[in-house]
C-alpha cells in the first residue's frame, strides 16, 4: 500500500511539474499539525505529574511523568521536521516565523529534558532532578506559546479576541453583506483560494461592472474582505474613495462569494483567518 501511494504521488508531482521529494516533502507537511498535539499535551502533563509528585510526594506520578516525556521528546523529534516541510509552502509571515523558531526551540528543549529525565532516575539523582524540573517547568511556557502562534496561523489573532455580545444584540460590523449579483452579460472572473492559503491569481486588473467570484477549493473555511475592523493590520487591505467595503464572512470548502465592482480603483483585500500566513489580494479596476 505504501508503494502504492508513492507511486500515486508521485505521477502527481510530475503533473504539477514538481519534483517527487519536493512533493514528498510538501506532502508530509500536512501532518505537522496532527501531530503537534501529542509533544504539547505530553509534556504538560510531564509539568503536572512532577507538580503532582513534590506536593503529594506519590512516586508513581515520577513514572508517569517519566512516560510522557519519553513520548513527548519521540513526537517531538518528528513534529518539527513536519513544520518546517508545513511552512514550505504558506508564504512567509512575522508569525510563521516566529511560530517555526519557537517549535524547534521546544522540540530541542524536549530531547534535553528527556535526557536529564533518564539522568534523575540514577542513584545520587539530586542535581539532576532538579535541573529535568526546572527546565520541563520552565518549557510548559514555551510550549503555550507554540501552540497559540500555531492557532493564531490557522485561524488569526483576532480568533482570540473577546467578542461576546449579550443574547439579541446584534455587531452590524460583524454581520457580511449580502453576495453581490450582477447583471453584465459576461461570465464572473475567478479567483481559486487554496490549501497552501494563497488566492490564485493574488492580483489582477478588471473593469468596473465586472464580477469577481472566489471559489473555495481548498478543505479550509477562508474569507475575502477589504473591511480593516477585521484585519489584524489596517493597511492589509484598501478600497477607493467612495466604495463600499466587503466581507464574505466564512466561506465553506467549496463554496463561493461573489463582488461585483462598481467603483474603479484599487482594491486590497485579505482572507481574515489567514492574513498573518500572507494571504492577501488586491484588484486594480479601470474604468
Amino acid at each position: 500500500m505504501h508503494a502504492i501511494a508513492l507511486v500515486v504521488l508521485a505521477h502527481r508531482s510530475i503533473q504539477e511539474g514538481m519534483g517527487f521529494w519536493a512533493y514528498l516533502v510538501r506532502w508530509l507537511g500536512h501532518f505537522h499539525p496532527m501531530m503537534t498535539s501529542f509533544p504539547i499535551a505530553l509534556l504538560i502533563a510531564a509539568a503536572l505529574a512532577e507538580v503532582l509528585r513534590l506536593r503529594h510526594g506519590a512516586e508513581w506520578l515520577g513514572g508517569a511523568s517519566r512516560w510522557c516525556v519519553i513520548l513527548g521528546a519521540l513526537t517531538a523529534v518528528v513534529t518539527v521536521p513536519l513544520g518546517w516541510a508545513f511552512a514550505l509552502t504558506h508564504g512567509s509571515s512575522w508569525i510563521l516565523e516566529v511560530h517555526r523558531w519557537v517549535g524547534t526551540a521546544a522540540g530541542a528543549g524536549a530531547v534535553a529534558i528527556l535526557f536529564l529525565s533518564e539522568m534523575s532516575r540514577r542513584p545520587g539523582r539530586g542535581g539532576w532532578l532538579r535541573a529535568f524540573r526546572i527546565l520541563l517547568f520552565l518549557a510548559v511556557p514555551l510550549i503555550v506559546l507554540t501552540g497559540f502562534l500555531g492557532g493564531a496561523m490557522v485561524y488569526g489573532l483576532r480568533a482570540y479576541a473577546w467578542n461576546w455580545h449579550a443574547p439579541g444584540a446584534v455587531d452590524a460590523s460583524a454581520v457580511p453583506p449580502p453576495v453581490a449579483t450582477s447583471q453584465a452579460a459576461t461570465a464572473p472572473i475567478i479567483i481559486t483560494m487554496t490549501d497552501d492559503d494563497v488566492f490564485k491569481p493574488d492580483k489582477m486588473t478588471i473593469h468596473v461592472g465586472e464580477m469577481v467570484l472566489w471559489k473555495n477549493v481548498s478543505g479550509d473555511t477562508h474569507t475575502v474582505t477589504t473591511d480593516p475592523k477585521v484585519a489584524d493590520n489596517a493597511k492589509d487591505v484598501s478600497s477607493p474613495v467612495g466604495a463600499a467595503v466587503f466581507n464574505s464572512g466564512g466561506i465553506p470548502p467549496k463554496e463561493s462569494y461573489a463582488h461585483q465592482f462598481t467603483e474603479p480603483g484599487v482594491y486590497k483585500y485579505i482572507c481574515a483567518p489567514h492574513e498573518m500566513m500572507g494571504m492577501m489580494g488586491e484588484i486594480d479596476v479601470k474604468p
